[in-house]
């Protein structure tokens, strides 16, 4: 899974993670110190990896994945 996210800064990040949870557009991503939080909800979730956001390689990851796979777009972390 993977998901567009901006931080408080006005980074955008690519995240890709594997959790039962899915983000959707407007969710706020926060960590910590054992645990992750979607919108103040403890979830479990492995941080796969973060990469800094590119408009062609955002475009080129929704062109080759399935539409299976979970996308988000602009969730905020926090």
């Amino acid at each position: 899974t993977f998901s567009l996210m901006k931080t408080d800064r006005n980074i955008r990040l690519i995240l890709w993670y594997d959790s039962r949870a899915h983000m959707q557009r407007g969710d706020v991503l926060r960590s910590g110190i054992r645990f992750m939080y979607i919108n103040n909800e403890k979830v479990e979730m492995h941080i796969l990896k973060v990469m800094p956001y590119s408009k062609a390689l955002w475009k080129t990851l929704l062109k080759s994945t399935s539409s299976s796979e979970h996308k988000t777009v602009n969730s905020k972390v926090a």
